[in-house]
């Protein structure tokens, strides 16, 4: 498959075929060399910013690059600055919450933040950052909000009806 064929793909096999399509650089394998390091931040970088794209391939997109600065490929380091730049778009940080591949988008996004502050240099991380960080504060707020509404339905529910092995119906 042509980078070109997975840039058209959209629908539900849209993730599969993105997935596919990143199969043929052993990204467990062996270690990425710069020209494949460039054609995978390149290809994932580009699905990442499609709006057409479903998020959860947009999730793997993000995850597929983070993984390797995360499992050491120096090379990948120089993307950092265009991750961050990418990470502070409205297309990201106003996504809805709730929705198809909205919870792993999300997790996604999170984890590249927390990738990005902590390989990043501080020149990276600034005062045009504070977007992303009241983005994060959102989400938390979100996640404490949902285990708020759970936690009482958890302490009130009633205990599930116990049928006695003699019982004579099934």
């Amino acid at each position: 498959m042509s980078c070109g064929d997975c840039e058209t793909v959209t629908g539900e096999s849209d993730v599969t075929q993105f997935v596919d399509s990143l199969a043929h650089f052993k990204l467990r394998d062996t270690p990425l060399d710069m020209q494949a390091t460039g054609d995978l931040a390149e290809r994932c970088l580009t699905k990442f910013d499609d709006a057409e794209a479903s998020l959860d391939c947009r999730a793997i997109s993000l995850y597929a690059v983070v993984a390797q600065i995360t499992s050491g490929n120096a090379l990948m380091l120089a993307y950092v600055p265009d991750i961050c730049r990418r990470l502070q778009t409205r297309s990201v940080l106003e996504q809805p919450v709730v929705g198809p591949g909205a919870e792993d988008f999300h997790r996604e996004v999170i984890s590249a933040i927390c990738v990005m502050l902590d390989s990043a240099p501080e020149k990276l991380v600034n005062e045009s950052f504070a977007p992303v960080m009241q983005y994060l504060v959102r989400q938390v707020s979100h996640i404490f909000k949902a285990e708020a509404m759970v936690t009482p339905r958890r302490k009130y529910r009633r205990p599930a009806m116990v049928m006695p092995k003699s019982y004579p119906y099934p």
